[in-house]
């Protein structure tokens, strides 16, 4: 399209051109657009602000999203410091198991002759004193002589 002459460089169509007004409108508007781009004009003063609207609604809750992964596991922290002693628990009532019975070690050696005892008068026959107390089992008849106070008799008759 032939252009008349302007000291723009805009595209004009001339007068002699076959009219083809969508096209030639839009290369207008884009040559107007990039002069405006080019050159831009002085910007006005900011024009004071207007009132403050009034707060919306709340919107609904939006669903919970998914878990993230687990991150990694801290390092172990030093250890604490020993905790008081705790009370003490009753005392048991129930024996614990007996252990198992060690073998029988060997015989020791024969200690030595004890020194002879002193004799006394009211011993009998089988080293037992009158003033020890006794039980005596008997199938003669007859109660022996010189006890002690708690001595038990026992007769048996054949």
């Amino acid at each position: 399209m032939p252009t008349t002459p302007n000291n723009k460089n805009w595209r004009f169509p001339a007068y002699t051109d076959q009219p083809d007004v969508p096209k030639d409108i839009s290369f207008l508007a884009a040559d107007i657009s990039d002069y405006i781009d080019a050159n831009p004009g002085a910007t006005g003063p900011t024009g004071p602000t207007g009132p403050t609207g009034p707060t919306g609604n709340t919107g609904s809750t939006g669903s919970q999203g998914a878990t993230g992964p687990t991150g990694p596991t801290g390092s172990t922290g030093p250890t604490g410091s020993t905790g008081p002693t705790g009370p003490t628990g009753a005392d048991s009532t129930v024996a614990g198991p007996q252990g198992v019975q060690g073998a029988t070690g060997p015989t020791g050696a024969t200690g030595p002759t004890g020194p002879t005892g002193a004799t006394n008068s009211n011993a009998y026959t089988n080293g037992m004193t009158t003033s020890a107390n006794k039980i005596f089992y008997n199938t003669s008849g007859t109660n022996p002589t010189a006890t002690a106070a708690g001595d038990i008799f026992i007769h048996h008759e054949a």
